[in-house]
Formats: structure tokens, C-alpha cells, sequence
């Protein structure tokens, strides 16, 4: 008898992506700009201009993850003035934000998985101790991995003294990640030089 063997063949799927959302704030003078329409906005992609569906104004749930510097280098004031700024940024939220804490120094910690319960992420932040080296890409790498939802507006705050010494990423790694991530990053340096009521500045 003759036997026939049948092989299956392999499936192909294509993923065509028609729209692609693009979270945006444009502030003059630190306030926020409004009636903007997307005659007022350029987008490019690899140099080629892209097409702009629409331009919607809402407020979308934020998601934030606080990465603070935890070296023994901010032992002291420093570790005191980056917990007020980090407690101060928890205090703006508003109903439905939802935050994360991330610490390193030469280790990287999730302190406090994402969470809306921001009485937790006081708490957790009223445990921070200061000691160690400063793993600074390796903990920026790590919050733009902890990335959750694209339905919410995605934002890393990085509260550090200086420049990283114990990371075993580089920052091309860090940089890459980040290009590709819609996490938006801030940098926030604390200046020991500066005066006691203003160590926390932007970058």
C-alpha cells in the first residue's frame, strides 16, 4: 500500500500598523498651550514627514515611575531633598494616576510595583536609605522595561546626584531603549553646591 504524507504549510501573518499615537505637551512660558490643532504640529519618521490623522486634547492617567538615586553619596540633606521633590510629584496626581518606585545605587530595587494607592509610595519613600555606588543606567534601563500600558501617559523621573559608576550597561544601550520606549524621560539633579532650599534642579 502506498502512505501519503501530508506537511502543512507554513502560515504567514503581516501587522500593518495604520496609527500610531504620539503623547505630546507644548508649554510656553510654563503653561501649557492651548487650541492647537495638527496644522501646528511636524512629525517625522526616519527624515520622512508622516501624515497626522487628528489631534485630541484629554487628560490621560498618567504612569510614573520615580527612579531615585540612593548612593551613599546623597546620605544627609540630599536624601532629604530628593524625598520632598519625590513627595511633592506624588501629591500633584490625580485620581486615577498611578506610580512606581524604583531606587539604586549599586543595585537596582523596585521598591513599589506601579500602583494607584499612593499612600504606599509615601510610605515607601519614607524608608529610603543612602548607601552604596550609582547604578544609574542600569536603573534608567529598568524603568523603561517596567513600562505598562500604552492607554496611559508613560513618564520616568530620574532623581540622581551625579555621574554613574557601577552600571554594567552602557548608555548607548540605555539611549536605544529609550528611542524605542513612549516612556518620557526627566532628568533631576541634585546639587550639593547649591543653596539648602533649592538642591533639587532640571536637567
Amino acid at each position: 500500500p502506498r502512505s501519503t504524507v501530508l506537511q502543512e504549510s507554513p502560515q504567514t501573518f503581516r501587522v500593518r500598523v495604520d496609527l500610531v499615537p504620539v503623547d505630546v505637551a507644548v508649554h510656553r512660558g510654563g503653561r501649557p498651550v492651548a487650541g492647537l490643532s495638527k496644522a501646528d504640529f511636524d512629525i517625522f519618521d526616519n527624515g520622512v514627514r508622516q501624515a497626522i490623522e487628528r489631534v485630541e486634547v484629554e487628560n490621560v492617567p498618567l504612569e510614573v515611575w520615580l527612579v531615585l538615586d540612593v548612593s551613599s553619596s546623597l546620605e544627609g540633606r540630599p536624601l532629604v531633598q530628593l524625598h520632598a521633590a519625590a513627595s511633592a510629584f506624588v501629591a500633584a496626581f490625580a485620581p486615577g494616576d498611578r506610580a512606581g518606585l524604583v531606587t539604586f545605587s549599586q543595585d537596582t530595587l523596585v521598591t513599589q510595583p506601579l500602583t494607584g494607592d499612593l499612600a504606599a509610595v509615601r510610605a515607601a519613600l519614607s524608608q529610603l536609605r543612602a548607601v552604596g555606588a550609582t547604578a544609574l543606567y542600569d536603573a534608567t534601563y529598568i524603568a523603561l522595561q517596567l513600562r505598562h500600558s500604552s492607554m496611559t501617559r508613560g513618564v520616568a523621573v530620574v532623581l540622581t546626584d551625579g555621574a554613574d559608576n557601577a552600571s554594567w550597561l552602557p548608555a548607548g544601550r540605555v539611549l536605544e531603549a529609550a528611542q524605542r520606549s513612549d516612556l518620557v524621560l526627566y532628568g533631576i539633579g541634585v546639587n550639593e553646591a547649591a543653596p539648602a532650599n533649592s538642591r533639587i534642579s532640571g536637567d
